[in-house]
């Protein structure tokens, strides 16, 4: 019922991606800044959330924890006090998205995804659907995600951005913006003043392939635009800085999957890692460095980079480095980082 083109359908999709980005092939992208020399690397702070072996787990201070127990979970998101975490719980056929305490103990159920139907059954099937993808609000008790609920078809639904504005106790609904791009859409992310949305979409290059592109729409209005557009290669996974100025996406170049830097100002976009192989880049909460997963010998890891502003107002790199592993890591899920004030 979700396109089969949809990165967040759990597990199988995941090891389908990382044997994907496995066989890329190192290829340096043109445009990309210049290294800064720190002579010694930030130290990195603050509580990373992950997903890995299907669980929810933590990263602090160097040591990790479980936080969820049962079920496969997917991409957990903070809180913007920290004190709790929305995530998807996913089941065979549909997901649901679950506010668990910072211990990860489930205090609320969001969506209303299982039909409620015979298990398998025509209408089941049907009527089910997937809530992905969360994104709390730096702003208010409420959140995006991604559904195809109430699509026409029954095996190929296009997904669109919800909203779940839970601090008022509002039934979760579609943005009539997201439905007016009229294409599939993944990875929505805040902007710092709740103001406006990142995300990717799935464009269409006419030969029924598509090929994703970083769009922005705000809430506020209900517009939305293209924001890096027209690389048929592909540009993904976008999150907005702390700052508000930029957002930090993946472009995939040939074979390689690097991170760029899309100035919201509408400046030429520009590649700031040649990582190869990185996906889902997040900020740190400060916005002096970000973290990704990159694929080495044969595992996703967790790597992290110190970024800061040169004389002219681009943004620069330091030597990337790993910042953890895991085993089972579930690239898909993405990270979110939250630091203590």
């Amino acid at each position: 019922m979700i396109h089969e083109n949809v990165k967040s359908r759990g597990r199988p999709l995941a090891l389908a991606l990382l044997a994907a980005v496995v066989a890329v092939a190192g290829l340096a992208g043109c445009g990309t800044a210049e290294s800064f020399q720190t002579g010694q690397a930030a130290e990195t702070n603050g509580q990373i959330l992950f997903v890995a072996e299907g669980q929810v787990k933590l990263w602090r201070d160097g040591d990790i924890t479980t936080l969820t127990e049962e079920g496969t979970a997917q991409s957990p998101t903070w809180s913007p006090a920290g004190d709790r975490f929305a995530y998807v719980q996913v089941h065979e056929d549909y997901s649901e998205v679950v506010i668990a305490d910072r211990d990860g103990d489930p205090l609320l159920q969001l969506t209303s995804s299982d039909s409620g139907l015979a298990p398998y059954s025509e209408d089941h099937v049907y009527l089910a659907a997937w809530a992905l993808e969360p994104d709390w609000s730096p702003v208010g008790e409420e959140l995006v995600y991604i559904s195809d609920k109430g699509g026409l078809d029954t095996f190929s639904r296009n997904t669109y951005i919800w909203l779940s504005e839970f601090g008022v106790g509002a039934s979760p609904y579609g943005l009539e913006a997201s439905y007016s791009v009229s294409l599939s859409q993944e990875g929505p992310s805040y902007s710092p003043d709740g103001e406006q949305l990142a995300f990717s979409v799935r464009a269409d290059e006419g030969s029924g392939l598509r090929y994703e592109e970083v769009w922005t729409m705000n809430l506020e209005t209900g517009t939305f635009k293209p924001l890096v557009a027209g690389n048929e290669a592909g540009a993904f996974d976008p999150d907005w800085s702390p700052d508000g100025d930029n957002i930090v996406y993946v472009q995939r170049e040939g074979e390689a999957n690097n991170v760029w830097i899309a100035p919201v100002s509408g400046d030429a976009p520009y590649q700031l890692v040649a990582a190869d192989t990185a996906v889902e880049p997040v900020w740190a909460p400060d916005g002096s460095q970000i973290a990704y997963f990159k694929v080495v010998d044969a595992e996703f890891e967790v790597w992290v980079v110190d970024v800061e502003l040169d004389a002219g107002g681009v943004l620069v790199a330091g030597e990337p480095r790993k910042l953890f592993g895991a085993d089972g890591i579930d690239s898909i899920s993405g990270l979110s980082w939250f630091v203590a004030n």
